[in-house]
């Protein structure tokens, strides 16, 4: 099966929004192969919109459209009686399909958490499910396999979650858009005489080292710190207000204190790539005991500049890509990295290694891993 031409379904956790990830950015490239692609978010729990409303809203991509949604019924009911509310949700998705005047050929899920569940799209030609964090441990992960021909992620550790699954199984890398490639990359204003420092992601997660990134902006009052992602819990796209801790919001207190940070908030990724081309070294700092892989260490080697990084198993056999801290249960060593990068910035940032960074990123393009999964799906037949 091609994706070329069809309807298709992206279910997503995530709201489409300012800031994208790779669910966001598969939409978008489906979109560019002559597909009408419905980008159908996580039903409204933030009373948005009234109970049963569809909201079919244009992006600013041709042939993606965003659909926004509220249940009838209380979201809760799916923590206390599961089958009840999977038989109102497949009642809810009849509207909401009859809303949209078009039936899917393909459905493409990233919802781990199985709020909008694949079996209730019996008549597509094809049911993708793709986690791509976790494993978390919990069941609905893996009820929210049932009935998917295919399970894609970017980990063994994520597929292996699945392995009671006997469907088939594709690993794939993380992607990244074509326009964080550093060769289309134009930025706009030169560099100013200081070193900027720059990180890109939702700054209301709490598997962020706050310590660590506190400590460093603290001991180098000089540098400039750029901060592209979310900031505010109330207007966050992804998380829920209850869910972020005092921690985060301490150190998003601390940001906005300090007269060496700048805040850009939720961006673009037109914008995003410009800015992250600008920095003189790229930070990513996860909590050891959370730490993860992540699509934004793809659109940080996108730029050629230099990456100083907490362990990331994903690259650790990668030689001269990341600058990464050995120990993947600590991050003690990071600042001490950091300063390394710092005093030796020049011989990091030379032409030779600039473009092992880039290069690299140019082989995960997500057009090239479409074409590496559809090349995988003759495997299930073409239904």
């Amino acid at each position: 099966m091609r994706f070329e031409n069809k309807t298709i379904f992206i279910i997503s956790y995530e709201e489409w929004g300012d800031m994208l990830m790779s669910k966001h950015h598969y939409a978008i490239e489906l979109s560019k192969r002559n597909n009408k692609v419905y980008f159908i978010n996580h039903p409204d729990r933030k009373h948005r919109l009234k109970r049963g409303e569809i909201r079919i809203l244009n992006t600013s991509y041709k042939n993606l459209f965003s659909v926004h949604h509220r249940l009838l019924f209380p979201y809760f009911i799916k923590f206390k009686a599961k089958r009840f509310y999977h038989f109102l949700v497949g009642l809810h998705l009849q509207r909401l399909i009859r809303k949209l005047s078009t039936y899917p050929d393909i459905v493409w899920s990233f919802d781990a958490g199985n709020s909008l569940a694949l079996s209730h799209f019996s008549k597509a030609a094809l049911r993708i499910y793709m986690p791509v964090d976790g494993p978390f441990g919990h069941k609905h992960e893996l009820d929210a396999a049932n009935k998917a021909d295919i399970i894609i992620s970017v980990t063994e550790n994520i597929l292996g979650r699945y392995k009671s699954k006997a469907v088939p199984k594709l690993l794939v890398h993380h992607g990244v858009a074509d326009l964080f490639i550093n060769d289309n990359v134009n930025i706009d204003h030169p560099k100013s005489n200081s070193v900027h420092v720059g990180y890109s992601g939702s700054l209301i997660r709490n598997d962020i080292d706050f310590t660590i990134i506190r400590s460093i902006i603290k001991d180098h009052p000089k540098i400039i710190f750029e901060f592209w992602g979310e900031i505010d819990p109330a207007t966050s796209t992804i998380h829920f207000q209850q869910d972020v801790s005092d921690s985060t919001l301490q150190f998003l207190d601390f940001l906005r204190a300090t007269s060496n940070v700048i805040l850009h908030g939720p961006t673009p990724p037109e914008i995003l790539a410009k800015g992250l081309k600008r920095m003189d070294i790229l930070l990513v700092a996860y909590d050891v005991k959370q730490a993860q892989n992540s699509h934004k260490i793809l659109e940080y080697l996108a730029t050629g500049n230099v990456i100083v990084a907490s362990f990331i198993k994903a690259y650790e056999s990668k030689t001269g890509l990341i600058e990464m801290v050995d120990d993947p249960y600590s991050n003690d060593m990071l600042k001490t990295l950091f300063e390394r990068v710092i005093n030796g910035l020049d011989k990091y940032q030379v032409e030779k290694k600039r473009q092992l960074r880039t290069n690299y990123a140019r082989q995960y393009t997500y057009s090239k891993l479409l074409r590496q999964i559809e090349n995988r799906l003759p495997d299930l037949g073409d239904r």
